[in-house]
């Protein structure tokens, strides 16, 4: 699935669109559209002068405050420089409508993950804690990052984060973005004055993740992306929002904003979330003094549960060093380097049933696999499980016969917990 930045639920959908097909906006060729919203519509494009794709976001709504949106939108993006958020490339105006042109993303959003999720699951589809915190940790360092800038996104939700195919995370759209004074202090460029927690007359946002301040027109600041990521998270290990069950929208809405009542808990919806439930919590109390206080508190309190690749303990008589030996499993806390690789790796598998990981001999891809990619995924909680398979004279039928045996194995097959689909556990084998 190829797709572009979009903040809207009609990303995806193809259009006839403003720009048509092989017309030029500026330097970039359009190719064919990737979505549209109420205020523009975005299309793949072709940089004539550098050969690469890029994504044109093109405002075609004329009206004053919405072209000063769109401008706001491109600064703020600019501002930031970061791995997990988009990169903007552009800003220029096309017969009187102002475009932006940023990176073009191959993958899809937290949200289309989250569907396609829920077609494999008993309803509702829970994601594992750490496979949840996995998703989430890129989306909160680049909140981090944005406040750092004196940025407030304000419309943080699952569509507005893409997955790529890369196994890279990025935040989009920065539409409805705030400066307001940032949580540490990083002064802007001169006549670049931050403002002091901002006001408005009018809702901006996603209302399913706008927190109470939001809602009730309140000051808003960085605590508001805390809010929308703790009711991300809630919906990733629960697999519904805390209120959103509620008989009307309004009645949502109202829940939310009623500072009375408190935010149902993410351990009286599912068990077992140890003190991931507490962190979420947090993140979901409704006066924002009391509130997990900024991104990168709960950008710390997230690592610190993830604990990732801590350093294995060496045995007394043990050696730290591999020697020419492929790195094993048992390894995994020593082998460092090649997150990117991994991530990638683990990205692709989960799009797709095969991946082949070539190179030259002793460029190490079997330690990338063991060491790398095999812990990655056991400690997403997903329940995969791993076969080797050793190249012999039948490199094929060996693998035909890991195959078979798992088939006729069905849902007992090796390494699966009672109750575990063994097919899905096993379907990949490395």
């Amino acid at each position: 699935m190829q797709t572009a930045p979009l903040p809207t639920r009609e990303e995806g959908r193809s259009s006839r669109g403003h720009a048509p097909l092989g017309s030029r906006i500026g330097q970039y060729e359009i190719i064919r559209p990737l979505g549209q919203g109420g205020m523009g519509e975005v299309h793949l494009a072709r940089d004539l002068r550098l050969g690469r794709l890029v994504a044109v976001k093109l405002l075609t709504t004329q009206k004053p405050d919405i072209d000063e949106r769109f401008l706001a939108e491109a600064r703020a993006t600019a501002r930031c420089h970061h791995e997990n958020i988009v990169v903007i490339y552009e800003v220029g105006t096309h017969r009187g409508r102002p475009y932006m042109v940023l990176e073009y993303l191959e993958g899809q959003t937290l949200r289309h993950w989250m569907i396609d999720h829920a077609d494999t699951a008993e309803p509702p589809a829970r994601v594992p804690p750490a496979r949840a915190m996995e998703l989430m940790l890129p989306v909160v360092r680049a909140l981090a990052y944005a406040h750092d800038q004196g940025i407030v996104h304000r419309d943080l939700k699952p569509e507005n984060v893409m997955l790529t195919r890369a196994g890279v995370t990025k935040v989009l759209d920065f539409g409805v973005a705030k400066r307001v004074e940032a949580p540490v202090p990083d002064p802007g460029p001169e006549g670049d004055a931050a403002e002091p927690a901002a006001s408005s007359s009018a809702l901006a946002g996603t209302r399913a993740y706008m927190s109470p301040e939001q809602l009730t027109l309140g000051a808003i600041d960085h605590r508001a992306d805390v809010w929308a990521a703790g009711i991300m998270l809630f919906e990733l290990v629960t697999g519904a929002h805390p209120v959103l069950d509620a008989p009307a929208p309004e009645d949502a809405q109202a829940a939310i904003a009623d500072e009375d009542t408190p935010m149902p808990s993410a351990s009286e919806r599912v068990s077992g979330l140890g003190p991931l439930a507490a962190v979420i919590d947090r993140c979901l109390i409704k006066d924002p003094a009391y509130r997990t206080p900024s991104a990168r508190v709960l950008l710390a309190e997230l690592e610190a549960l993830w604990g990732s690749r801590g350093s294995v303990p060496v045995s007394r008589d043990g050696s730290p060093f591999a020697g020419l030996a492929a790195f094993q499993e048992a390894d995994a806390g020593r082998f460092f380097g090649r997150d990117r690789d991994i991530d990638q790796v683990v990205a692709e598998l989960r799009s797709r049933p095969l991946v082949a990981v070539v190179g030259p001999s002793g460029t190490g891809k079997s330690s990338l696999v063991r060491a790398g990619v095999i812990p990655a995924l056991k400690r997403s909680g997903e329940g995969w499980d791993a076969h080797i398979v050793r190249p012999g004279k039948g490199p094929l039928a060996a693998l035909a016969a890991v195959l078979a045996q798992l088939d006729s194995d069905g849902n007992d097959g090796p390494g699966a917990a009672p109750g575990e689909d063994a097919n899905r556990v096993s379907r990949d084998p490395l």
